[in-house]
């Protein structure tokens, strides 16, 4: 079965018929014994220590005992893994079609609301000028339509000046940000690398100690390229659009831009989001995401906990017109 590595910040569960009277503490016990062996055996990032999971979790021992819903529990363990001061660290459960307490997030009130939503969430093509094009990417999840994206770009070859708007997309699959790369610079362009615990552990084998993610990559030169879509990549100006809403494979985008083809990022500093990961499925439908290694572009930059700045603060239409002003400047 093929492995689908993410770089989103969280994901929407949908739809469980499980219910549950009450989560009885035999039940809280065993998600929290699955949690912490996937934390001991399955997660990484780094330099840092996910032991302390036991710790978190014991000093919130009497909210656990109080809480009485899955919603509840879950709200409880996510405070805890927040204590790790790191993102893609996640405990989900699947919406209930009832919503209210135990859904993790607000369900759509229709079926024309719900595909709505699916419809503000894929990949559109624009021209704010003639010869300007503008590619707005909401996410790189299940909604990015490679090859839909690949025509747009097609389409849009023979413009001059392109913006790539990537507010909002908080991230997605590696292999359609890949792909999207290669439709925007070179296919040998060196991007950056994933620090995973084999990485990591081949590094402390050959340099005999460290944890520091940077020089790990730096020894390692291991960047990951573009994937080719059969297209030529976009030869004219590149400008990016940020927001705070900006994570992980949408940041990696940003920066590879800016790092590859010195385009400007127009908007507001991202989340300073991004860490590969990945999913495990937990009992009574719950599921947690889960770091599996870090990142480090090609110019050294350690994405979490970094947010990028943009070259030019704007947001709203503004952006859009600082953009075009950007790549029009000399």
């Amino acid at each position: 079965m093929k492995s689908v590595r993410f770089l989103g910040v969280l994901a929407a569960l949908f739809a469980t018929s499980t219910t549950f009277a009450q989560f009885t503490q035999g039940q809280k016990d065993e998600v929290l014994g699955e949690i912490g062996q996937v934390l001991s055996e399955k997660a990484f990032v780094p330099g840092v220590d996910l032991s302390k999971w036991q710790t978190f979790i014991d000093n919130r021992k009497d909210q656990i005992d109080a809480v009485e819903s899955p919603g509840q529990f879950a709200n409880v363990v996510n405070g805890a893994l927040e204590e790790f001061g790191i993102s893609h660290i996640l405990l989900l459960r699947d919406r209930r079609p009832r919503g209210g307490d135990d859904s993790l997030l607000p369900a759509p009130k229709s079926a024309l609301a719900a595909q709505q939503m699916r419809r503000s969430r894929v990949p559109s093509l624009s021209w704010p000028e003639d010869d300007a094009a503008l590619l707005k990417i909401p996410s790189f999840e299940g909604s990015y339509d490679p090859e839909g994206v690949a025509e747009m770009m097609d389409s849009a070859k023979d413009a001059k000046y392109l913006i790539v708007d990537l507010r909002g997309d908080p991230g997605g699959e590696v292999e359609n940000m890949r792909q999207f790369l290669g439709l925007v610079m070179p296919l040998d362009a060196k991007v950056g690398t994933f620090v995973s615990r084999d990485l990591a552990d081949q590094f402390q084998g050959a340099e005999g100690k460290g944890n520091d993610p940077v020089k790990i990559a730096a020894w390692a030169h291991k960047e990951f390229n573009p994937t080719s879509s059969g297209i030529e990549p976009f030869k004219g100006k590149i400008a990016v659009l940020i927001d705070d809403h900006s994570a992980s494979a949408a940041e990696i985008v940003a920066d590879a831009l800016r790092e590859n083809r010195q385009s400007p990022l127009i908007g507001t500093p991202t989340a300073g989001a991004v860490l590969e990961s990945t999913f495990g499925r937990l009992s009574y439908g719950f599921r947690i995401q889960f770091p599996v290694g870090d990142y480090v572009s090609s110019g050294g930059l350690r994405l979490e906990g970094n947010p990028l700045k943009p070259d030019v603060t704007a947001k709203g239409d503004q952006a859009i017109d600082a953009a075009l002003a950007q790549l029009k400047s000399p």
